[in-house]
């Protein structure tokens, strides 16, 4: 074992303001760098939060902290990061990587790729994303307003308005400049952006570039968000809520219709990100918020293209009057290059494909349960996950990084999900379930992940 004894591992990261994570079980786990001390359970983005916020470093001295703590945990072969599928993605795949010392040909059962009906590698979606390619090109070469959409780009959005029943629909290069550009464009430095606290960083980052006043309110609590409603929804004019339908680190469904009901007691928007129930939720995959019947209620609805649909890009629908606002005033719209045409006419037969056809979503659901309940079965915590994501909690940070290792070892490539995506005892292995797996996939990773468990453990 990386470790001589895990349980001897003592780390003192229970304290956030503490500013060094130190290793007592033995020196060689330990290293130095400027005056931090680093072991192998050291979370990265913790460590890189905590130099950057220290004065007496200047930016070379912070980043060449950083830095020896990812070469440190990829000696230690811990470190996930630089691992990527030598032949793209994949339910399996052989699985390579930048370092030198953490080269491996062996095969991987892949569990980390957001491609839930496997449409990314469905033979018609490919074929059509050829033919676009050979009939516009290779590339929108502008954004959309200065001319850089194409008749395929309209398709998708006029697919989208009739989809979920809205009267516009804005198409965006990706779902994260999807959800920075559109909340970024709404609201200003006067108005009150509400956001369940576990939305993703997209949607935070766009309340920061617009310099609204952020408030989050506790997960999947719409109580906590009826008290803050009450308490400030009267202090501003403009006052915008947003939620995603499921959420990508937990795999939980947010109680939308209760959260929409809200609506019948305050004057607020309310923006829904279906970026991870879009395709395999309700009929013909058109959502969480369709299935429960409150799509109505939604003001703005968003996903991202590069799940469900395989390739890549972000839309969202809304109002006639909303969506001309956001095309004037979203600067990820207005100045970032258009989707390109072959990833475009991927999104196209790809959204014929999934609404015509439920096979896809059917097999996603029986192997999403099948998995979830061998997980179970073993004694792991998977929480409150009911969707296609399914996420193994581990809140000790060095059993974590000895996890990730010995997984990857033994044939399973995902990463862990560590501080700052989560919080800082909240790690977590996280499993995305797609069609592409099989039943000897779900079988043979989850007996891997049992006996890693036990020797780590025991």
């Amino acid at each position: 074992m990386l470790l001589h004894d895990v349980k001897q591992a003592v780390s003192i990261i229970d304290n956030p303001d503490i500013k060094v994570v130190i290793n007592n079980d033995s020196d060689s786990h330990v290293i130095s760098k400027h005056g931090y001390d680093l072991d192998i359970g050291s979370q990265i983005g913790f460590i890189a939060k905590k130099v950057s916020q220290d004065k007496e470093l200047n930016i070379q001295q912070r980043s060449e902290i950083v830095h020896a703590l990812k070469d440190f945990q990829i000696n230690a072969q811990v470190y996930p990061y630089d691992r990527y599928i030598k032949e793209a993605s994949n339910n399996l795949g052989v699985i390579l990587s930048r370092s030198e010392t953490a080269k491996s040909e062996k095969k991987h059962y892949v569990w980390n790729l957001n491609h839930y009906l496997g449409l990314n590698r469905n033979p018609e979606v490919i074929k059509f994303s050829q033919e676009c390619i050979r009939r516009y090109g290779t590339g929108s070469g502008t954004s959309m307003v200065a001319g850089g959409m194409n008749e395929i780009h309209r398709k998708i959005e006029q697919f989208f308005s009739k989809y979920w029943g809205k009267e516009e629909s804005i198409i965006f290069p990706t779902g994260y400049t999807a959800n920075l550009g559109t909340i970024s464009a709404l609201v200003g430095q006067d108005d009150l952006v509400l956001i369940d606290k576990e939305c993703h960083a997209s949607i935070i980052d766009g309340v920061k570039l617009s310099k609204a006043q952020l408030l989050p309110f506790r997960h999947n609590d719409p109580i906590d968000l009826e008290k803050k409603l009450q308490k400030y929804s009267g202090k501003y004019h403009n006052v915008l809520v947003v939620i995603e339908s499921v959420y990508s680190m937990t795999g939980d469904e947010a109680p939308v219709v209760e959260i929409s009901a809200l609506k019948n007691k305050f004057n607020f928007l309310l923006y829904v990100d279906e970026a991870h129930s879009f395709g395999f939720y309700g009929d013909k995959g058109r959502g969480l918020c369709y299935e429960k019947g409150c799509i109505n209620s939604v003001d703005i609805m968003m996903t991202t293209l590069s799940k469900s649909t395989g390739s890549a890009g972000g839309i969202v629908s809304c109002s006639k009057e909303l969506a001309t606002y956001i095309q004037v005033k979203s600067s990820p719209y207005l100045f970032q290059a258009c989707l390109s045409p072959g990833d475009a006419g991927a999104v196209y037969k790809a959204l014929e494909i999934l609404t015509r056809d439920t096979t896809y979503q059917d097999i996603l659901w029986k192997n999403t349960n099948h998995f979830r309940g061998k997980l179970l079965e073993k004694g792991f915590d998977c929480r409150n996950s009911k969707s296609p994501i399914v996420p193994i909690y581990m809140s000790d940070p060095n059993k974590l990084a000895l996890m990730c290792k010995e997984i990857f070892e033994n044939g399973i490539f995902t990463n862990w999900v560590a501080y700052p995506v989560v919080g800082l005892h909240e790690g977590r292995l996280r499993f995305i379930v797609t069609a592409n797996h099989t039943k000897e996939d779900i079988n043979n990773t989850v007996e891997i992940l049992y006996s890693a468990y036990k020797k780590i453990t025991e």
